[in-house]
């Protein structure tokens, strides 16, 4: 199994459930408001979809380009700017949260006027607003923590936080709506954001964290988290965007009386939100890949990526097209005439799960190349542009043309992106955009850490620096570099199986880098525990290797040597 599979793998699970919970998170004051209340509670509650992908918008903005700075910075070995992007996210976050806050405070009534919903649904939405208004501060610090502890490995913690924001929010808007309403369900969201604000915190206890605050801000620095995460925190300001129009869009042509089945397709395409748990995953690897410049890396982790967005994009499309009472009953839709319009529109809407989810990914994946105009205008494309055409167009059809048109949407838009970058870019490019000429020069040995693996790694290793043109006693050191660091790790850990990586880059001199998903510990380190002898051996090569660097985190080992 390759190392960076194995990784991906297992940051899939936590990044997965970090997406269904924001994706519950989103819809759980739905679920309760449309069980407990009714359908008149459920349209109130998404009507608000607009001011609340507003605030994720700045919270994805800020959270998530801190995260690809910080890894980008880790890739380069540069703990210093990893804690600047990390203190810059997180003051920036504050700042960003009381201006929505103000928004929340003074924008209700214009938002309102603006949509024309009647009289009953403005004053549930009213009440939900003024309870959820907090939640524009808390929101953005949630997310920059949230994305920043993953990036530096510790996707445990994430799994609580997950688990407990899901369940306060669950619980406290259940007992609160039974004795506030719908305003219940804004109260349990602000507490729900308060306790996992307070889970995430418990990382900086952590003895492997490597987030550090020092006094630093830079409005360029802040250009460059916004740059980078653009192009994924855009999807949230094109559905506060769309939401609005299709809920306008609906009660001009239908009434207010129809906006519950609005509801059901604009959860649906909230759906499209769990397929971020695939490029979450991705990110943490890719972006240390790529700050080596180990495109093989990038290539690998991206191809295990596009097969898990496929099987899921088909796997969920199936369980939607026979049981699309699913989303109804979640929805607490039992109206006979609403469950009618609500199960065409779930499988029409199912239909482009597949290409949501290469969105999603490519959305992703064109920010952690830094092709932040091509992700723009995937985004852009397909959240926004692409279904209020199509709506336009099909709406003559029926309230179904409207679902047609953002089943389509996602196909037409991976479809127009991908023959603009293979008329651009060429063929040979295509889909990644990476220059295949490093491939030539870049080798990876993935093995489970034994004397026998470690020994033929070594030996492949100093064969492939000789066969390249490196020379002989350069290709000595780095095999026994090889050799002693992994045994080092073997010391370490144990019984305990270690998987590990070496990857060896001839592009720009000669560059070794070493991985292991053993114990955390710097192998430099007096404290490593590690058998005299051999800590004597690494210490000495690592004495006569001045280009070289060790680095915790990530959830693995790293260690780096660079040969002239």
């Amino acid at each position: 199994m390759k190392f960076c599979v194995t990784k991906f793998k297992g940051l899939l699970f936590a990044a997965t459930l970090s997406m269904l919970s924001e994706f519950l998170m989103g819809l759980s004051d739905s679920i309760v408001a449309g069980n407990m209340l009714g359908e008149s509670a459920l349209a109130a509650i998404n009507v608000l979809q607009t001011p609340m992908n507003a605030i994720s918008f700045f919270a994805w903005l800020i959270g998530t380009g801190t995260a690809i700075c910080f890894s980008l910075e880790v890739g380069r070995f540069d703990k210093k700017r990893a804690s600047e992007m990390f203190s810059q996210g997180a003051y920036s976050a504050v700042g960003v949260g009381l201006l929505l806050l103000g928004f929340m405070m003074f924008g209700r009534n214009a938002f309102f006027d603006a949509l024309g919903a009647d009289a009953e649904v403005r004053s549930l939405a009213t009440s939900y607003w003024n309870w959820f208004a907090p939640c524009a501060v808390l929101e953005p610090l949630v997310v920059l923590l949230s994305a920043a502890c993953y990036a530096d490995g510790d996707s445990r913690l994430c799994v609580k936080s997950y688990v407990a924001q899901l369940s306060c929010n669950v619980g406290l808007s259940i007992a609160l709506t039974k004795v506030m309403g719908v305003g219940g369900c804004g109260l349990g969201t602000t507490i729900g954001n308060a306790v996992t604000l307070c889970v995430l915190s418990l990382h900086f206890r952590n003895k492997a964290n490597t987030l550090a605050f020092t006094r630093h801000f830079s409005f360029a620095d802040l250009w460059a988290l916004c740059r980078n995460s653009f192009g994924d925190a855009s999807t949230r300001l094109c559905w506060a965007a769309l939401f609005f129009f299709i809920n306008k869009y609906v009660i001009d042509h239908y009434g207010s009386g129809m906006l519950p089945v609005a509801g059901v397709a604009i959860a649906l395409i909230g759906v499209s939100e769990a397929f971020n748990g695939i490029s979450n995953a991705a990110q943490p690897l890719i972006g240390v890949y790529m700050g080596e410049k180990n495109y093989r890396g990038v290539r690998t982790v991206m191809d295990v990526a596009i097969k898990t967005s496929l099987v899921g994009g088909l796997a969920l499309t199936a369980l939607l097209l026979v049981f699309p009472s699913l989303m109804l009953k979640m929805l607490g839709i039992d109206d006979p005439h609403l469950v009618a319009a609500g199960k065409t529109a779930v499988r029409i809407v199912s239909l482009g799960f597949v290409f949501w989810s290469f969105v999603t990914l490519f959305n992703s994946y064109y920010i952690f190349i830094e092709r932040v105009a091509l992700s723009c205008a995937l985004t852009i494309a397909a959240n926004f542009v692409a279904p209020w055409l199509l709506i336009l167009a099909f709406g003559g059809f029926g309230v179904s043309g409207a679902w047609w048109a953002l089943a389509a949407a996602p196909a037409a838009s991976v479809t127009a992106i991908g023959l603009y970058t293979v008329l651009r870019e060429g063929v040979a490019r295509f889909p990644l955009l990476l220059d295949r000429v490093r491939d030539a020069r870049i080798w990876i040995f993935d093995l489970r850490v034994t004397p026998e693996s470690v020994c033929t790694v070594s030996e492949k290793v100093a064969a492939e620096i000789q066969a390249s043109g490196g020379a002989s006693d350069v290709a000595a050191r780095a095999a026994l570099i090889v050799e002693e660091v992994l045994m080092a790790v073997k010391d370490r850990n144990g019984a305990r199986e270690v998987l590990a990586e070496v990857s060896l880059d001839m592009n720009e001199g000669i560059s070794l880098v070493i991985r292991d998903d053993g114990e955390i510990f710097d192998i430099t380190d007096a404290d490593a525990q590690i058998s005299s002898l051999r800590a004597y051996l690494v210490a000495s090569i690592m004495e006569s290797q001045k280009n070289r660097g060790n680095l915790t985190t990530t959830g693995y080992n790293r260690n780096v040597f660079k040969f002239q």
